[in-house]
């Protein structure tokens, strides 16, 4: 990173990746130039997009070419910034609120303040955007995004940071295919503290509309299981996977199961158990997620299931015995019941 770059104290730089978004960004900028309060710089990375993705945009915007990738485009971004602070922003976000980014330099000044140094990094809470669907499931998916535990920030809900913290942090990974977001996210957590910033950012749910809401959030758990137990093999093959699809559009679970299976099988006998182990951990970790859902599912807004897996269960599961059992249980239900439940579901459709 430039960490020597000569900066702007009042101003925001905004950076956004693009790839193909030519419907979203005259959107997004629109609405990011009717903020007030703020005084904004907008960089647009594109990593290389079909046709005319950014010559209809307004003039004032910062484009720039980058190597196609997220990590790389918000990486270039944030070494041509001039303000003192970044702001991490999706294409497809939405901002419906003028007085959101205002807002949320607030509320990172007064957290910063109050832990007496500028690491503190904040997110928004997301509501998505979308035409169908199962209603609970994107309900759960946005009440997470408003909570700080391990796992629930992603790329999504924006990240805004001190532009030498970030640097200092060493930006994105550039090696990590997918999950720059969580990683950075980990990092930030372990050197800092995040916040969620007052306020939602909207974005689209077209990628759980098109490739099925079930199937990417199983795949999304799947990753961030093996992200979490160092299974780089799997995670080298997430970009592929991700183009296995059936007829309708819909990806292909049963490649995907296949991988998860064929990545345990090339291993020795102690590796895999090992893997059983390392697995079985990640799931009682977080545990506390069915307790939220069931939160809720039923409208519970304190969240008392959630407290009482904090409270009382959470001590009573970190053994290594339960660790061994969820770990069998959870290859149990992705390889046979998951595997055989979306094998009749295709056979529906």
């Amino acid at each position: 990173m430039n960490a020597g770059a000569a900066t702007e104290p009042d101003l925001l730089s905004v950076c956004i990746p693009a790839l193909n978004e030519a419907e979203s960004l005259p959107r997004l900028i629109s609405q990011l130039r009717s903020q007030r309060d703020v005084q904004l710089e907008i960089i647009i990375a594109d990593g290389g997009s079909n046709g005319r993705p950014v010559a209809t945009l307004p003039a004032g915007v910062k484009i720039i070419t980058a190597p196609r990738g997220r990590a790389l485009q918000m990486n270039a971004a944030a070494r041509t910034a001039g303000g003192k602070r970044l702001l991490f922003l999706h294409a497809d976000s939405t901002l419906d609120d003028p007085h959101l980014l205002g807002g949320a330099l607030a509320a990172l000044a007064t957290a910063q303040q109050a832990a007496g140094n500028e690491r503190v990094a904040g997110h928004f809470r997301l509501r998505f955007r979308r035409t169908s669907g199962p209603a609970l499931l994107y309900c759960y998916m946005e009440a997470k995004t408003a909570l700080n535990r391990p796992g629930t920030i992603n790329g999504d809900q924006g990240l805004l940071i001190e532009r030498t913290w970030f640097e200092a942090l060493g930006g994105f990974d550039e090696r990590v295919p997918l999950a720059e977001d969580q990683d950075i996210a980990d990092r930030i957590r372990a050197d800092g503290q995040w916040i969620t910033l007052p306020g939602t950012l909207e974005t689209s749910a077209r990628r759980f509309e098109t490739l099925g809401s079930v199937r990417v959030f199983v795949f999304m758990a799947i990753i961030m299981a093996m992200r979490h137990t160092g299974r780089d093999r799997f995670l080298a093959a997430v970009p592929a996977l991700y183009q296995t699809r059936l007829r309708n559009g819909r990806l292909n679970m049963q490649a995907i199961f296949a991988a998860f299976r064929d990545m345990q099988r090339a291993r020795p006998l102690r590796e895999r158990l090992r893997l059983h182990y390392r697995v079985g951990r990640y799931v009682r970790s977080n545990a506390w997620q069915s307790f939220f859902f069931c939160d809720v599912a039923l409208g519970l807004k304190r969240h008392p299931l959630l407290a009482f897996h904090d409270r009382a269960l959470a001590p009573l599961l970190r053994n290594p015995l339960v660790d061994a059992v969820s770990g069998a249980l959870t290859y149990l239900w992705v390889l046979v019941i998951l595997r055989m439940w979306f094998i009749w579901r295709d056979r529906k459709q």
